[in-house]
């Protein structure tokens, strides 16, 4: 809370509009009608939250580790609460980011799943819109093609595994002044994501355009599909070349107490995938073309753009006070995905946090651990203020002069 305060600070006067998110999920946009602040009171400010927010964070750290921080974790969220109570089993915060390969011009967004004891039935479609959302289109398994995008078609059970997916050519999606393309995953037989043995996002990039892929027809006969699946072997054929999940660039599991999400935004003019796992933005409607569905996808955007939730990379900065960038050399580690310690040569003895653990992160970083860490406390001087009573006091000021 307290990062996200001096975040909030000093972001404020880049925003046009304020962006909230409510205890329900939801969003909603207002303009920005903030106090004003003098350069001089936002440094002030900022620099009392950082400190009262780190000296609470070293209670409960030893001092004297030695930390390594993954860079990637600049665009990835911290955990909030709020976001997580539709989702306990998470591994990913929303509104994080993942940055694609700008020298690839074809992406492969989509979602993989395998029945369990009984059928299961996974719905993707995807809708573009305009930056001003002015426009959109679908691709989905009733419009499996237009001039930048095609739909794998639709699968309706997944004994060896499936995948239902989109291709999207980034310069032609530019091309034809599109810029966000939401992602819908539906659970067409009412199994909530968290009840799928294996359901996942996964993506890939290549290179190509989208007039010279070997295109193939799926069980209906669509001779669109440039996705096939294998019904004796499992296999997935994508460009008449033969993919296994485990080979895509990413893979999230979804799991979500919910038969629908919006899984993630993928914006084409910055080429990154913005993670939403959201399960509550279209209630029931399936069509992203609905207005009521455009007019909670553009409250998104505006939230992606305006918020001031902090990156986990802060969140850890603030726990350390020796650094390096070698991780042979870390005592504590903070890393984007799990690696094998033993491998990578880390110490034997030491601490590995990875941004897929959620709820450890919640419980031990973001909430007040249980015991503080037993070490020597510097008392500061009589007249010396406290780094509480120096932002109270800071406020106070602040409050009087407006």
């Amino acid at each position: 809370m307290l990062l996200k305060a001096r975040d909030l600070i000093k972001k404020r006067d880049s925003f046009d509009i304020r962006s909230f998110r409510l205890k329900n999920g939801k969003t909603f946009s207002t303009e920005n009608r903030e106090l004003a602040l003098s350069e001089d009171s936002k440094n002030k400010l900022t620099e009392a939250l950082n400190a009262v927010a780190s000296n609470e964070a070293l209670m409960y750290r030893n001092t004297e580790d030695t930390v390594y921080i993954d860079p990637v974790l600049k665009d990835i969220k911290a955990p909030e609460r709020s976001m997580r109570n539709a989702n306990g089993r998470a591994t990913l915060a929303s509104y994080s980011l993942i940055h694609c390969n700008k020298d690839k011009n074809l992406i492969i967004l989509g979602v993989y799943w395998k029945n369990g004891k009984e059928r299961i039935d996974v719905d993707l479609s995807a809708t573009a819109y305009k930056e001003d959302f002015s426009d959109s289109q679908s691709i989905a398994y009733y419009n499996l093609r237009n001039t930048f995008g095609l739909h794998s078609g639709d699968y309706t059970t997944a004994p060896n595994g499936a995948t239902e997916a989109v291709l999207i050519d980034k310069k032609q999606c530019r091309k034809a002044g599109y810029r966000y393309i939401f992602a819908n995953v539906y659970s067409f037989t009412h199994q909530n994501f968290n009840e799928i043995p294996d359901v996942r996002f996964i993506s890939q990039e290549r290179n190509g355009d989208i007039h010279n892929l070997k295109m193939t027809a799926n069980q209906y006969g669509e001779k669109s599909c440039f996705c096939k699946r294998d019904d004796e072997s499992g296999e997935i054929i994508i460009d008449g070349k033969v993919f296994e999940p485990s080979c895509f660039e990413n893979n999230i599991s979804l799991t979500a107490n919910a038969t629908q999400e919006i899984v993630f935004v993928y914006d084409v003019i910055d080429d990154t995938i913005i993670w939403l796992d959201k399960t509550n933005i279209m209630n029931g409607i399936i069509n992203g073309e609905n207005n009521s569905a455009r007019l909670a996808m553009l409250q998104e955007v505006a939230y992606m753009k305006n918020n001031a939730i902090p990156s986990l990379y802060e969140t850890f900065e603030i726990t350390g006070v020796k650094f390096t960038d070698d991780p042979i050399k870390a005592d504590r580690l903070y890393l984007a995905k799990p690696v094998d310690a033993e491998k990578e040569g880390l110490k034997e003895n030491a601490e590995i946090v990875t941004a897929m653990e959620l709820s450890k992160i919640q419980d031990e970083y973001l909430d007040k651990p249980k015991k503080p860490v037993e070490k020597t406390v510097v008392k500061k001087e009589a007249n010396e203020e406290s780094d509480v009573n120096v932002l109270l006091r800071l406020i106070r000021e602040i409050s009087n002069k407006n």
